[in-house]
């Protein structure tokens, strides 16, 4: 499971990840897909990773910086 993967997951879905920043679903989406198709490559850009840290600190979510680098990879193998 790709970083994007698992953190949308956590947070509720593509839906909810874009109602938490102000952007559209199809935006958060991209983030999942490969780089060579117009996606950000499996990784949450840097610039949304602190203000969904803290839209979902505010829903109750734990969502920590570790999950956006290292606990994907860490499920993937478990």
């Amino acid at each position: 499971m790709s970083i994007a993967k698992h953190v949308i997951a956590k947070c509720g879905g593509p839906q909810a990840v874009a109602d938490m920043l102000g952007i559209t679903r199809n935006a958060v989406d991209r983030w999942k897909y490969a780089v060579e198709s117009g996606g950000a490559g499996g990784i949450i850009p840097s610039k949304r990773q602190r203000e969904l840290m803290e839209k979902a600190r505010e829903r109750g979510i734990e969502l920590t910086p570790a999950d956006f680098f290292f606990a994907a990879e860490a499920e993937a193998t478990a």
